[in-house]
């Protein structure tokens, strides 16, 4: 999941963000609801909002969050049927 969050995290901010992959990676892992990591992620957005267009990422993120889950379901289904 890492490194496909480092892409979007390029594809979404222009550059890679490790803070936005961990926040990510983190809720993951404590199975937060995706309302919950999109808090999450818009609070830190906010703390470097001089950085980054706000509106062009909330646009962005939704189907980033669309991505995001299918991406888990795809590699639960691969460990699931040992094809890793």
């Amino acid at each position: 999941m890492k490194p496909w969050l480092c892409k979007q995290s390029i594809d979404l901010l222009g550059q890679e963000e490790m803070d936005f992959v961990n926040v990510v990676l983190k809720r993951l892992a404590n199975r937060e609801s995706p309302q919950n990591i999109l808090k999450k992620v818009e609070k830190l957005l906010d703390e470097e909002a001089e950085v980054i267009n706000l509106i062009i990422f909330t646009l962005s993120f939704k189907d980033f969050m669309m991505k995001l889950w299918r991406m888990l379901i795809f590699e639960l289904l691969k460990l699931e049927n040992n094809l890793e």
